[in-house]
């Protein structure tokens, strides 16, 4: 028995793993699932889940769904998922990036081009329009809703432009029994 042959209850214990996990994604907002660059067939299981009500149905689908992620190194999946969670390392990072590219651009004007450079998507005229607010705004106690609002624009901008790719299994890892079985 070689080191990457799997007992069978360890293949059970990562299958349920992997089918949380995919029930996870699946309760996940839309608006986050959308930062992970998954494939066509894993977002087409999850809509199916999505569109499941029957408890059997969707526990089949979560099966689905848990053959289809065998392929990603389960380990990173969950912290990264963990990490997407309201007020995860993730979201909190990235609202971070956001107010230090707004408080940026409040000092200086000039850093809009780099801002474009970055984020093709967004529109000058309306950054222009937040900042010019902002700064009438500015004598005002606490944050502005120009500020806000464009904390909100850059958030944007980041979550659209950086997708987070999870790493799949290279095929020396994957136990020769694995694609084998199918075990509940």
């Amino acid at each position: 028995m070689n080191e990457l042959t799997l007992s069978k209850t360890k293949r059970k214990q990562r299958m349920h793993r992997l089918q949380r996990l995919g029930e996870a994604l699946a309760q996940m907002p839309e608006k986050r699932l959308a930062l992970l660059a998954l494939p066509a067939d894993v977002r087409q299981a999850i809509a199916e889940w999505r569109r499941l009500t029957q408890f059997e149905a969707r526990r089949r689908q979560a099966q689905y769904l848990g053959r289809l992620l065998q392929r990603y190194e389960l380990e990173v999946f969950e912290q990264t998922v963990a990490a997407l969670a309201p007020g995860g390392l993730i979201d909190q990072t990235r609202t971070r990036e956001a107010q230090r590219l707004a408080q940026d651009f409040w000092d200086d004007e000039r850093t809009l081009g780099a801002l474009l450079e970055r984020f093709p998507g967004l529109e000058a005229v309306a950054l222009r329009q937040l900042r010019r607010q902002g700064l009438r705004e500015l004598g005002s106690d606490g944050p502005t809703a120009a500020c806000s609002a464009l904390v909100a624009m850059l958030r944007a901008a980041i979550d659209a432009h950086e997708r987070i790719e999870i790493p799949e299994r290279r095929p020396e890892e994957i136990p020769a029994d694995e694609e084998e079985h199918d075990d509940d």
